[in-house]
């Protein structure tokens, strides 16, 4: 008995020894050109561990492992909190494969606003809308824009002074558009010398309110040195010259001098001036003058532009013209004190 279990030790430790020695002597030839490998196990990994795929090759034998990374957590959502215009929600979410939570802070909502109160536009201020949140306390003010303008058609008609026109004026900002302008009406003078339409008398300026006055020169030793006086209208009834008249219209004055003979030495011309906030004047010389007046100051520059200071020291008299077109002509004499 003792020998027959020897017997099969031995048998069974030559057959394993052989098994050996095949498995070191296994041909590779086969696989020179690369291995066949069959998936022979599959570990999947998940959001905490990683997995394991092994393949192994049909011909030879050989193994191949490669580890495979964790995945990413599978979140869905368990909690959600609503945000509101003041106050930030969360969403709070669970893994389903490891059941770790998150939770994530939500943005506020846009307030929830509602028109309370407006004032409109015109066209020269600008308006604004009133809101407030139906949610909460909070406010805002939107500018409106300009509005166009709300114009009108008005028509003026055409006087002896001031031109007809047809205009858009805005009723709210009195914007003006000039649309067309017809001309000024030309002077209906009657026999008595006033004009019929406008009440003017023929010839523009009252000559008796002239008022002029004449100032001699002790330094040129000159009677004749200063002229000024007014300018009047002279009207049948309560009127007015408009200033705009005058950017159309040049009053002129014309002085001429005289000798103790009469006879003429010299004349000069004068046109007027308009002033820039309205009104006409007529000046010469340094210095000026006031709307509606005239100031001639012959000697108050040295080289004498306007009379050469001989024909000023011969001078006993002058005549004043004061002309304008569309008018008569205004002429008055005067004696210069010797």
């Amino acid at each position: 008995m003792k020998k027959t279990i020897i017997f099969v030790i031995n048998i069974i430790f030559i057959s394993l020894l052989v098994i050996t020695l095949c498995a070191c002597n296994i041909d590779y030839e086969n696989c020179d050109n690369g291995h066949d490998l069959v998936q022979s196990s599959y570990t999947a990994p998940t959001c905490k561990t990683t997995g394991e795929e092994v393949k192994k090759c049909s011909r030879c034998g050989f193994e191949s492992k490669t580890t495979l990374l964790t995945i990413a957590h599978n979140y869905e959502v368990k909690l959600t909190i609503e945000s509101t215009c003041t106050t930030r929600g969360s969403q709070t979410s669970e893994c389903s494969m490891c059941h770790e939570t998150k939770t994530t802070t939500l943005d506020l909502k846009e307030h929830d606003y509602k028109l309370i109160s407006s004032t409109p536009s015109t066209c020269v201020v600008k308006g604004h809308n009133n809101y407030k949140c139906n949610d909460c306390s909070a406010t805002k003010t939107e500018e409106l824009d300009l509005s166009e303008h709300t114009y009108k058609i008005v028509t003026e008609n055409a006087t002896c002074f001031t031109h007809g026109s047809t205009k858009e004026i805005c009723e709210i900002c009195q914007d003006t558009k000039l649309i067309n302008e017809t001309p000024l009406l030309t002077h209906s003078f009657e026999t008595d010398g006033y004009c019929s339409k406008c009440g003017i008398f023929e010839t523009l300026f009252d000559e008796d309110l002239l008022n002029t006055t004449i100032l001699s020169s002790t330094q040129y030793n000159t009677k004749l040195s200063v002229i000024k006086g007014d300018f009047v209208a002279k009207f049948n009834k309560s009127s007015n010259i408009p200033n705009v008249y005058w950017k159309e219209h040049i009053v002129t004055i014309t002085i001429s001098l005289f000798d103790d003979n009469n006879e003429f030495i010299s004349y000069q011309s004068f046109n007027s001036i308009t002033f820039p906030n309205g009104g006409m004047a007529i000046q010469c010389g340094l210095g000026g003058t006031t709307a509606n007046h005239f100031d001639l100051n012959f000697t108050s520059m040295q080289n004498f532009p306007y009379f050469p200071l001989s024909d000023l020291e011969k001078c006993t008299s002058f005549k004043l013209e004061l002309s304008c077109e569309g008018y008569k002509t205004i002429e008055k004499t005067y004696e210069i004190e010797k």
